[in-house]
């Protein structure tokens, strides 16, 4: 933090704007071709387009939360919002409103992305690095190898938008231990259950780490209790907020293995 603050000595508050445009015009390059060209041909993207047109009928027909896409698998419906955390598709679904059509809102939300990812890495390297180094890390956060690949070659939808939450989750902890307040904990408990609902797999990796970098910042706090306590509180604040979806995906998840066990068994061999 001392080496934050004499950075901010030295960076007078209008370079702060510059550098923010600087995270916006990366973020604009790295999706580039979403801009110039057509949808890239990846390895999920039809699925998402497939899935956001269900999800804009199920909406337009009164159905708020469908569980079952009445339309996939030739007709029988499939429950795609059982297991897969539906908020990219939300998301989506709000630039379909905006009338953006269906391709153009899988574009518009990979690049919302990209720039949401590029701003939340910021805001944390920004607590402990001074300005420049925090832009270069918001900067190799967005043209991050694997990150470009999510959107160019795999067609990861809910994958791309979950490099958004983990940043403001660290950011959000930070300033919950440097200086306990009600706004971030809400923070650190929105972000929580925005990555529960965005991408189960990245949550269960990624919110065990996010508690453990917390735990260990409120070690080093004179009252190490009530960190800890605030920290817990506000994660489990966040899984509750989010437990609509992954509640019943984990009581379900016995039928469905043995719906697969059964199937199995049922394959008569050629």
């Amino acid at each position: 933090m001392r080496i934050s603050r004499s950075a901010a000595r030295r960076w007078p508050w209008p370079l702060a704007a510059v550098e923010l445009v600087g995270i916006a015009l990366a973020s604009a390059t790295a999706g580039l071709l979403l801009v110039t060209g057509p949808l890239p041909a990846t390895h999920d993207g039809l699925h998402h387009l497939f899935r956001l047109y269900e999800l804009d009928r199920c909406l337009r027909g009164g159905s708020l939360f469908p569980r079952l896409f009445p339309d996939m698998a030739f007709g029988y419906g499939y429950p795609v919002l059982n297991y897969y955390s539906p908020l990219a598709y939300y998301l989506a679904w709000v630039w379909v409103g905006l009338g953006l059509g269906y391709i153009g809102a899988l574009k518009a939300t990979y690049l919302l992305a990209f720039a949401l990812s590029g701003l939340g890495m910021y805001l944390w390297a920004r607590t402990f690095l001074p300005r420049p180094a925090a832009t270069l890390a918001a900067l190799a956060y967005v043209v991050a190898p694997y990150h470009v690949a999510d959107v160019y070659v795999r067609g990861a939808l809910a994958e791309a938008l979950a490099f958004v939450w983990p940043p403001y989750m660290l950011w959000s902890a930070v300033l919950l231990g440097g200086r306990p307040s009600g706004g971030a904990a809400c923070f650190l408990a929105l972000a929580t259950a925005a990555l529960a609902l965005t991408h189960n797999l990245s949550a269960a990796l990624f919110t065990p780490a996010v508690a453990a970098y917390a735990l260990a910042l409120a070690l080093g706090k004179p009252n190490k209790v009530r960190h800890c306590l605030e920290l817990t509180l506000s994660l489990l604040a966040g899984l509750f907020l989010a437990a609509f979806h992954w509640l019943p995906a984990l009581a379900e998840g016995k039928g469905r293995s043995e719906e697969r066990r059964v199937g199995k068994e049922c394959e008569v061999p050629c």
